[in-house]
């Protein structure tokens, strides 16, 4: 799903139409997957995030919490790349998003992520 929504604006309207955020938020959450899997959940919200109707379909589902957690120093460094990504288009241009990413402190580790993160992580 990640790689279909990719430059193809068309796939990602598709996607969210026929039900992407529902079926990926939980994934987000799930304990008990992998981390390569976990890294294409995130990549998968990333252009899904940009779609038109998307940032007011997944905040109000829960996934700027979700990725916010995902941002804390368990997660691998991989992980908390993606994470960032992933809110950065959720958090683009909108306050209620930007609202809930406050509340859940998302500054701090944002901050701890450049200063100490991986380069990558650091754009």
């Amino acid at each position: 799903l990640w790689h279909l929504q990719v430059g193809c604006a068309r796939n990602a309207a598709s996607a969210l139409t026929e039900g992407a955020a529902p079926a990926l938020l939980p994934l987000l959450r799930e304990e008990a997957i992998d981390q390569k899997f976990r890294l294409r959940v995130i990549g998968a919200l990333m252009p899904l995030a940009t779609t038109p109707g998307a940032q007011d379909e997944l905040g109000g589902s829960g996934a700027v919490s979700a990725l916010c957690s995902l941002l804390s120093d368990g997660q691998s460094p991989q992980i908390q790349q993606q994470a960032a990504g992933a809110l950065m288009n959720l958090l683009s241009g909108h306050d209620g998003n930007c609202a809930l990413a406050a509340q859940e402190d998302i500054v701090e580790p944002l901050v701890r992520l450049v200063r100490e993160g991986e380069r990558a992580g650091r754009e």
